[in-house]
């Protein structure tokens, strides 16, 4: 194996290789499930402006413990910034350190919660997913920064921002900006 091969990316297309000769049963015969250990990554890997949903894709990551592992590995691979780490919480704040960037879900009585991103001096993301291990998930585009911050109201009317403002309120989900 040369030195350009034990690169991570070498090392993740080699196993990805394997698992879909393993959920294929053998190079020649069709696989078994329309969902490969391909497709999930491909489906990590969709451009980050986009929040679109592939149901069969998204089912298996759900439903598959080792399907969400595989997604979560390759969401870290390609850059993202993850995060699982308990967070720093008040009655009406809690706090995350992401690489660079504070995540703050601002919570008020009476009044929708805020997703607030003080941007440090990585990238700018673009998309946040997060994901925890019982197969909840959400992934939604952000707005355009400002000043450094970037600012989303959880207005719980919308099923996919209440679901955010829920899974950022529970230190076992992973968070990923992209």
């Amino acid at each position: 194996m040369s030195d350009a091969d034990k690169s991570p990316g070498g090392m993740l297309f080699a196993r990805l290789q394997i698992a879909d000769m393993l959920s294929s049963g053998s190079p020649d015969s069709p696989p078994k499930s329309a969902v490969g250990a391909r497709r999930i990554v491909e489906y990590a890997h969709r451009p980050a402006g986009h929040a679109f949903f592939e149901s069969d894709v998204e089912r298996l990551i759900r439903n598959s413990a080792g399907a969400r592992a595989l997604y979560m590995r390759a969401l870290a691979a390609k850059g993202a910034v993850s995060q699982r780490a308990a967070a720093a919480a008040s009655d009406d704040e809690i706090v995350r350190k992401i690489g660079d960037h504070e995540l703050r879900l601002v919570r008020r009585d009476g009044q929708n919660d805020y997703l607030v991103i003080e941007l440090g001096h990585d990238s700018v993301p673009s998309v946040i997913e997060l994901r925890r291990d019982d197969g909840s998930a959400v992934r939604l585009a952000l707005p355009e920064p400002m000043n450094g911050f970037v600012q989303l109201g959880l207005d719980p009317r919308f099923e996919d921002l209440k679901q955010m403002s829920e899974l950022l309120a529970d230190p076992h989900t992973a968070i990923f900006l992209g």
